[in-house]
């Protein structure tokens, strides 16, 4: 028999009904297409998430579960991390028959901040 969280596609590794353990991997994503006019206005009412203290709060069976600032010192951290990461790896790109070839030395990480306000201004040039 399925757990709540496995009829949801999300896996729970250990008990079979540990749900808020450690390690359990959720996907989350916002799509533009399934969100009403509502929704759209209301995200487009975040215009700066640091200046606005934006959190991201994820649920789980009506307990709160996460809270992900966006647009704080991890946001910034990561930023940093990032540039120096792009100027590591440029150091190692190399050219093969007019082909460049940029392997991924050092990783980058995703920036919640700049994720979020890119969607954002899709939604603004989306909605008249």
């Amino acid at each position: 028999m399925l757990t709540d969280l496995e009829a949801l596609g999300l896996r729970v590794r250990g008990r079979e009904r540990d749900e808020l353990a450690r390690g359990m991997i959720a996907d989350f994503r916002l799509k533009s297409y399934q969100m009403d006019q509502g929704d759209i206005n209301f995200m487009q009412l975040l215009e700066s998430p640091t200046l606005q203290y934006a959190r991201l709060c994820i649920y789980s069976q009506g307990y709160l579960a996460k809270s992900i600032r966006i647009g704080g010192y991890r946001d910034k951290l990561w930023s940093m991390w990032n540039a120096v990461a792009y100027k590591i790896n440029r150091q190692f790109e190399t050219t093969k028959e007019g082909i460049v070839w940029a392997p991924k030395i050092v990783p980058q990480a995703q920036v919640i901040h700049t994720n979020l306000m890119y969607f954002i201004q899709a939604l603004q040039r989306k909605t008249p």
